[in-house]
């Protein structure tokens, strides 16, 4: 089984294992929050080893506080290995903007501050990215 499928496995019996032992119910955004900080910390922690060369992630936003916010969230992810550019360049495998690129294939248009949803499917893509950059 590859790591990304035992990722997931974990994120979610985590949110059973919460769910069983507390009074959290089954509201939808205390679920996201826990689901987010696994992905975002946890797997961090578990799995630095697999990741053997970079992520590069371009940020490049109209709005710089927007682009500064998302540069500071993206280096509270540096286990992730991934390396922040502030333009494309020729190593560049992801865009994170507000503008679309029709030159870049692997882009995320944040035209709004992200949501949780927005920092899990990056976070799964990185991961996406780094399986096929070590198959």
């Amino acid at each position: 089984m590859d790591s990304n499928a035992n990722i997931k496995k974990l994120r979610y019996a985590l949110i059973k294992t919460y769910m069983r032992d507390s009074n959290f119910g089954s509201d939808k955004v205390p679920l996201n929050y826990i689901y987010t900080q696994y992905t975002l910390n946890i797997t961090n922690e578990l799995f630095p080893h697999y990741y053997e060369s970079p992520i590069y992630i371009a940020v490049d936003f109209s709005q710089k506080l927007r682009e500064n916010y998302v540069i500071n969230r993206l280096e509270n992810s540096k286990r992730l290995n991934i390396h922040i550019e502030k333009s494309t360049s020729n190593k560049t495998d992801i865009l994170i903007s507000d503008m679309h690129d029709p030159n870049f294939d692997n882009e995320f248009i944040w035209k709004d501050d992200p949501d949780i949803i927005d920092w899990i499917n990056l976070d799964e893509f990185i991961q996406s990215q780094h399986e096929e950059n070590n198959i």
